[in-house]
């Protein structure tokens, strides 16, 4: 016998998947949002390719050598192929946008909306998730920013405490950080990009000049230092194939390897510096478009002037911050493996699994959920792993037993 209820309950969810479709498909996000400072579309392209493209790429040799070039080219196939699945999340806002008929979402945004429609239980941590959520990318940027105060040392010829280097910088990287929006960081990122392709191709016109032989290289290591290697190659992806001319004893970043008694590789040198400059303005922006409209909400009833100010005193704060953070820990490599283990893998698989599952809870697929929950054992392993190797490698820093370098 058929249950009547059970027919009229599916009836009811099947009407309002539908209902829900049609208002969808009324409202296109496109045409309702305000122009915005972006200039132009290739303005716009350059951004992404500086954001993807970033200079950490150049310490891939160092989790290279760590790793082995057997595990180190599969474990890169199968980040890329996770880097890839975060398009999942542009589809994920774009559906939520036409859901609640908004014009656009940022990433908290996307993940508040997204467990405000998951199941039931969850839906009242929406705005909590979304607090979370941003507290994350907030580290995650700083941090970057941190990075690139801390990259200097390694193309750095100068014998002077790395510290003084920092602070010698710091009005170059606090006018960075004063960027009121993205259109004055354009033109830092299109040169910023044209220099790094430049770098970049240079350096692989020495390693690939005199290629050795492949199996000169420790095809396996270990299996501890895996997980920080992939958390290190989601901060920079790149292909593999440039770093097989290393041998074991490849130094931590790419620069190093170069003959810099030659003039080609001084000019490397000095276009790669450029772009680890420039990208502080773009990694900073982010921080600061969360954290100042929920300090200008509570400014509101203040004079413009007094905004001003206040914006101005977060943004030299957030630069001091940074900048104290360089000065204070000299140590570039373990400490980038550690907030990538901690935070970037935690944006780009564990943030991204709850908003797709959450979005799309309605009508989940089996399928769906096994990929989900295999990028959660993936996450799971690499924020463990990741973060012990990282931290050993810290104590061995600072207690003197470091490991051969260049």
């Amino acid at each position: 016998m058929i249950d009547k209820a059970r027919v009229s309950k599916g009836q009811v969810a099947g009407n309002n998947l539908a209902e829900r479709s049609i208002q969808e498909d009324a409202y296109d996000p496109f045409t309702n949002r305000a122009s915005t400072f972006l200039t132009s579309d290739f303005a716009v392209f350059m951004h992404l390719v500086k954001s993807a493209m970033g200079t950490d790429v150049l310490f891939l040799p160092h989790a290279f050598r760590r790793t082995g070039y057997a595990s180190s080219i599969v474990c890169g196939i199968g980040v890329g192929t996770l880097c890839v699945h975060t398009a999942v999340i542009v589809q994920c806002s774009q559906e939520l946008c036409r859901r609640n008929h908004v014009p656009k979402l940022d990433f908290a945004e996307t993940a508040q909306f997204s467990f405000q429609a998951g199941p039931e239980r969850i839906r009242k941590y929406g705005r909590l998730f979304g607090v979370v959520t941003n507290v994350i990318i907030c580290s995650v940027h700083f941090q970057a920013a941190v990075d690139i105060h801390l990259v200097i040392e390694f193309f750095s010829s100068l014998e002077m405490n790395l510290r003084l280097y920092v602070v010698i910088f710091f009005p170059v990287t606090c006018a960075l950080g004063f960027a009121p929006n993205l259109w004055y960081l354009a033109p830092f990122s299109v040169v910023g990009a044209l220099f790094l392709f430049l770098g970049v191709y240079i350096a692989l016109y020495y390693f690939l000049e005199d290629t050795p032989d492949p199996r000169r290289l420790d095809a396996l290591t270990t299996v501890l230092p895996v997980p920080m290697y992939c958390a290190i190659i989601m901060f920079a992806f790149h292909n593999m194939t440039l770093y097989l001319p290393l041998t074991r004893n490849a130094c931590d970043t790419v620069i190093k390897n170069l003959p810099m008694e030659e003039t080609l590789a001084q000019v490397v040198k000095v276009v790669v510096f450029l772009p680890v400059l420039f990208t502080l303005g773009l990694a900073y922006y982010v921080p600061i478009s969360v954290l100042w409209p929920a300090i200008r909400s509570r400014v509101a009833a203040k004079s413009v002037a007094q905004q001003r100010f206040y914006e101005s005193l977060l943004r030299l704060c957030g630069v001091m911050g940074t900048t104290l953070s360089a000065i204070a820990v000299p140590q570039m490599v373990p400490l980038l493996g550690l907030f990538s283990a901690l935070g970037m893998s935690t944006i780009m698989l564990l943030i991204l699994i709850l908003i797709e599952t959450s979005t799309k809870w309605a009508e989940a697929t089996r399928t769906m959920l096994a990929k989900n929950i295999a990028i959660f054992v993936v996450w799971l392993l690499i924020l463990i792993f990741g973060t012990i190797e990282s931290v050993w490698s810290i104590v061995r820093e600072y207690g003197g037993t470091r490991q051969e370098e260049c």
